[in-house]
């Protein structure tokens, strides 16, 4: 949801209010005398083409991050070579589903899934980086060092957030750790992201009011067999992915 500014506080806060648009991929909308009379857009710059690191973090397990990064994985890879999954969960998820697809079709999946080099995940990353990988990090639940480097390295982390009342409050435990990492590291980028939402409940509705009020990527991920089956098998292209994808790209985009 965009947020609104009279014209009084606007000019006020102009150049702090650009830079967060551009930053944060946000919208805010100019007000006056209570009526919208203007938005300002971030502008995606020359060469765009979507972050080259992504982060699934949050400090809660069974969240979704590793079919999220294993969907978004199989998009991407439709646009890009060389996209690769980073298993940095203990439960090693990513890697036994690559190896049950590898099992099931000679093809296995149109993408990589290699284990964390854990001591030097940074490290690990940026050589990928540069060897023009697009990089997905799949990370553990109740690990903050972990989720500290992650989302140091990633050009975008996402913070997945069940539409329940525990979920909302253990995410926005993980949302305050990156705002607070924000003073260290100035360029970190980072939205909460709503997974497994059915539409008609009423806590996806209280949770989706909750997640307004801070950064986010306002596509969200329904509650979908599709998503719940996929294990060890190729993910299908999904929509909703797509729009993901296509929502942090034109928001997140950066100059590779």
């Amino acid at each position: 949801m965009a947020k609104r500014f009279g014209v009084s506080d606007l000019r006020q806060q102009l150049p702090s209010l650009l830079d967060k648009v551009q930053a944060q991929g946000e919208e805010i909308i100019v007000t006056r005398n209570g009526k919208d009379i203007a938005k300002v857009s971030p502008v995606a710059r020359p060469g765009t083409r979507g972050p080259q690191v992504i982060a699934l973090t949050s400090l809660k397990g069974g969240v979704g991050k590793t079919t999220l990064a294993m969907h978004l994985a199989r998009v991407i890879a439709d646009e890009r070579e060389n996209v690769v999954v980073i298993d940095a969960d203990n439960e090693m998820s990513a890697l036994r589903w690559r190896a049950q697809a590898s099992d099931l079709s000679p093809e296995g999946l149109p993408f990589g899934v290699v284990a964390a080099e854990r001591d030097q995940i940074m490290k690990q990353v940026q050589a990928l980086k540069h060897q023009g990988h697009t990089v997905i990090i799949d990370t553990p639940p109740n690990d903050r060092e972990m989720l500290r480097s992650a989302a140091t390295i990633a050009d975008l982390a996402l913070v997945p957030v069940l539409p329940t009342a525990l979920d909302v409050d253990r995410g926005a435990v993980s949302l305050r750790l990156l705002e607070d990492m924000a003073f260290a590291v100035p360029n970190l980028r980072f939205a909460a992201l709503l997974n497994r939402a059915a539409s008609r409940q009423r806590q996806t509705r209280e949770a989706d009011e909750v997640l307004n009020q801070t950064v986010r990527i306002h596509t969200v991920i329904p509650q979908l067999n599709a998503y719940q089956e996929a294990f060890g098998l190729t993910p299908r292209r999904l929509s909703h992915v797509q729009d993901l994808w296509e929502e942090i790209q034109k928001r997140f985009g950066s100059d590779l």
